[in-house]
């Protein structure tokens, strides 16, 4: 009961009221379209719930009383009569309230039902209504299209009615129109004449057109005098227009007043007429501009066939670029020309086509007149004879290890010297047909690949594109070659200069004719690329980056490449002098102390073989005693002398290498730069595909720098080794303060950085920066292996991983002041070790490594090694799974 007294005493109102407004929508009351109705609806369903829970309250109540009599121990009859008056008074409640709520629902149903059958007919209604509108703007709009084709109609009908007004006024001023001709014609203003009779001119024609139009009774055009005074006028402007028109394109009249009169036939109605007369004449101006002014010949001359041939050389081009030139400014002459009137672009591809194929015959002609009088095919075959065989001699030479010099063919050099005019001119022509051909297919259409559709692919100068490319590369080969025999005849009077006494002259003169040499094999191929985009064709530019390849590599590439080996060749003889010399005067080398001797081998690690033998032979054939040291001293100081012109010779080529590498994508940048400038962008494709190709060349360079850097760094390392050696003696289990202070003092870091700083020093004025930059890093890289192998033959205790970090950070800040280059990433192996050396704990690694491991170089393999030298890490927690 005390439930039913705190519900009760809850306000249910505003409640309520929420809640119906929550559920307006699940109810559809929306629907209801009468607000009135909809409004007293909620209000209705709103009092029977208000009334609904009031009794249920009240049956709570009394089921509450039911139960607790019920409950009770002791049932009277009282009671249960209670308790059956009670039920009985609900029965009785309960039934009134539905006849209550039947009749209100009735009342209200018969209340709403009158307002929702008008409003239901009202909608009925408007459908109909809106039915009706449909079909009323269905008509309209019928009737709209009707109306709109009978005003074109009538707008066309107006048309012809105003035509035919102008006509009747035209033969009724028919004399008047005929003096104003006839005045046009004698000043020789045919475009006043032709405009005053068009309009005649077309009526005429339209009268012609139409079914059984000349058979029509009444017909004023064609049965009066009018109508025939008419058509007798439109057919003498005809003539009239047509003879002038005949007369001008048999003379040298300019090409854009044969046009205006041509243009006059169409509204005459003699467009065909005006397209032939304007075909004709491009035609004989054609012909006429390919007609070679050859200089005249007294006969009876010897060389009278020679200048023949030479005058085909000039006169060949010429009459092609003029018959090239005379083509574009005829076709655009004539596209202003061919209008509508005249037959549009029907007619102007029609007559594009024609002359087209009239240039592609003459221009053919003229090529093979071009190439007979140079005998093209004759010096295309020597030079590729000549090509083949200074192929043949490089790879023999390469395959020998031997310098590639060719020796001097003056025969060779004079046709490369006759031959480069000649290529000239041949990319010339080709360059004028190429872009031709690029013109014609923009006024022709299509892609110009069909038979006699292309100048370009014309036998003739196909073979003129053979002839450019074959001699391109027999010019490139022959000045390159030339450049090295230059250059080594330079550097044998610079070695000749040097013996004499000026070395610094000497080394000056020999570093600038090197620099040459590469400066000039690169200009070569520079010129050879750009002559070849000149030509604006893709198989002439994708021949030239092949050939610009081969020089580079062949020659130039080749020459350097076999200065290294030479190089390394000697220093073998000079092991071997030094050895003959050592046992022809044992006895005596006691008294040279071991370090001179070891300071003259390293320093002479290659030498001038002459100059070994001389050596050994005056060390054997002396005997012992004084003479025997003194011939041991000779022999050493002519082999260091010979080892430092060796090491000069080394260091030049490694810099000219260096420049090369530096050269070659400059090259390839500037070449790719100019074919898209030039070639068409259909054709960019393949040449870049070969320059992509031809950048391997950069790498070759590279290669070869490298090896010679590595036989430059051979005898630097060994006295590297000395220093690094110093940290493989030194023990890094330190336990103390102490000791790790003194560890610091006795460092190597210092000895090394100062002994590669000795090294490197003397090598400044002879090897460029960028070559001893390479070299540097190739013997950090060298020396980083070898620590890498000491440092995993070691153990460390904390103090000695702080002290390996301590020496691998100096390492690296002082390697950077010797380079502008970084060398972290040489050292990278080394500061992961150090990294993981420096841990607090094992766990840390696998925490380390799990973040970062993935991006390390070592391996996970080599950190737990590396771990594993630790003296304080437990092996059984590195190799854990927690990895």
């Amino acid at each position: 009961m005390e439930k039913v007294n705190a519900t009760l005493a809850v306000p249910i109102g505003p409640r309520l009221s929420e809640y119906l407004e929550s559920k307006a929508q699940d109810w559809k009351v929306e629907d209801i379209p009468d607000d009135v109705l909809r409004h007293r609806l909620v209000l209705s369903v709103e009092d029977f719930c208000r009334a609904h829970i009031a009794e249920t309250f009240s049956i709570v109540a009394e089921d509450a009383l039911i139960d607790r009599v019920l409950a009770g121990d002791d049932v009277r009859e009282d009671s249960l009569d209670a308790v059956l008056n009670t039920f009985d008074a609900r029965e009785v409640a309960l039934g009134a309230r539905l006849t209550k709520l039947r009749s209100e629902s009735e009342a209200a149903a018969s209340a709403a039902l009158p307002a929702l059958r008008e409003r239901g007919v009202q909608l009925h209604k408007t459908n109909d209504e809106l039915n009706t509108l449909a079909k009323d703007i269905g008509a309209a709009s019928r009737r709209a299209t009707s109306s709109t084709a009978e005003l074109r109609d009538l707008y066309e009908a107006r048309e012809k009615v105003l035509e035919a007004r102008r006509m009747v006024e035209e033969l009724l001023n028919l004399e008047e129109c005929v003096a104003f001709v006839e005045v046009a014609l004698k000043r020789g203003d045919y475009a006043a004449a032709v405009g005053r009779v068009a309009p005649l001119a077309r009526a005429i024609e339209e009268t012609a057109d139409e079914p059984g139009g000349p058979k029509k009774e009444g017909d004023p055009k064609k049965e009066n005098k009018e109508g025939e005074r008419a058509a007798e006028v439109v057919r003498s402007l005809r003539r009239r227009v047509s003879d002038e028109l005949a007369r001008m394109a048999a003379t040298d009249a300019e090409p854009a007043a044969v046009c205006g009169l041509a243009k006059l036939m169409g509204p005459l109605g003699c467009a065909d007429e005006g397209h032939a007369a304007l075909l004709s004449y491009c035609m004989r101006k054609l012909d006429a501009a390919a007609v070679e002014t050859a200089e005249v010949t007294p006969p009876g001359q010897a060389q009278a066939q020679a200048t023949a041939a030479s005058s085909a050389l000039t006169s060949a081009p010429a009459a092609l670029g003029r018959v090239l030139q005379r083509c574009a400014a005829l076709l655009e002459a004539c596209d202003s020309a061919l209008d509508e009137s005249m037959g549009g672009r029907d007619a102007r591809l029609l007559l594009a086509s024609s002359v087209r194929a009239k240039c592609v015959a003459l221009g053919s002609t003229l090529g093979a007149r071009y190439n007979a009088a140079a005998s093209l095919k004759t010096l295309t075959d020597d030079a590729s004879r000549r090509l083949q065989q200074a192929t043949s001699t490089a790879a023999a030479a390469a395959a020998s290890g031997t310098a590639v010099v060719e020796p001097s063919d003056p025969e060779g050099e004079r046709a490369a010297q006759a031959a480069e005019p000649l290529v000239e001119g041949l990319v010339a022509m080709l360059r004028g047909v190429t872009q031709w051909d690029a013109y014609m297919r923009g006024k022709t259409g299509g892609d110009g690949n069909g038979a006699g559709e292309s100048l370009r692919h014309a036998a003739p100068f196909a073979e003129m594109a053979r002839a450019a490319i074959t001699l391109s590369h027999l010019l490139a080969a022959v000045a390159a070659a030339r450049a090295v025999r230059t250059y080594v005849a330079k550097s044998a009077a610079s070695e000749a200069e040097g013996a004499s006494g000026d070395q610094d002259g000497a080394a000056a003169a020999d570093t600038a004719a090197l620099s040459e040499l590469v400066d000039s094999t690169f200009y070569v191929a520079q010129m050879s690329l750009r002559r070849a985009s000149h030509t604006c064709d893709a198989a002439i530019a994708c021949a030239a980056a092949r050939n610009a390849a081969g020089v580079l590599t062949q020659t130039l590439l080749g020459y350097l490449q076999s200065r290294l080996g030479h190089l390394q060749s000697l220093s073998s003889k000079l092991a071997g002098a030094v050895d003959v010399i050592s046992m022809s005067s044992r006895c005596h080398l006691d008294a040279i102390s071991s370090t001179a001797l070891g300071s003259v081998l390293e320093m002479t690690s290659g030498a001038v073989s002459s100059a070994a033998d001389d050596a050994a032979a005056l060390a054997g054939s002396l005997g012992g005693g004084r003479l025997a040291e003194a011939a041991l001293g000779t022999a050493l100081v002519s082999v260091s002398a010979a080892g430092a012109t060796r090491q000069l010779t080394l260091l030049r080529t490694l810099s000219a290498l260096t420049t090369c590498i530096a050269y070659t994508p400059r090259l390839w940048a500037q070449a790719a730069d100019d074919f898209r400038r030039s070639l068409p962008p259909a054709a960019l494709g393949a040449a870049q595909a070969q320059l992509n190709e031809a950048a391997a060349v950069q790498q070759a360079f590279e290669a070869a720098r490298d090896a010679g850097l590595a036989q430059l760094s051979r005898p630097m390392l060994g006295r590297l080794q000395k220093r690094i050696d110093v940290f493989g003696s030194a023990s890094y289990v330190l336990q103390s303060d102490a000791s790790f202070a003194k560890a610091e003092a006795d460092s190597f870091v210092t000895g090394l950085i100062s002994e590669l700083e000795l090294l490197l020093r003397p090598l400044a004025p002879a090897l460029i920066e960028d070559a001893r930059d390479a070299l540097l890093l190739q013997l950090v890289a060298a020396l980083a292996g070898r620590l890498e192998t000491l440092v995993l033959a070691k153990r460390f205790d904390q103090l000695g991983a702080l002290q390996l970090d301590r020496e691998l950070r100096a390492i690296t800040k002082r390697l950077g002041e010797l380079t502008s280059r970084s060398v972290r990433e040489k050292l990278a192996r080394l500061t992961q070790m150090a990294t993981l050396l420096n841990l607090e704990t094992e766990a840390e690694a696998a925490e380390l490594w799990a973040e970062h491991g993935s991006g390390w170089r070592v391996t996970k393999a080599e950190a737990k090694s590396v771990l594993a030298l630790r003296v304080d890490f437990r092996k059984e927690v590195i190799n854990s799974g927690r990895w």
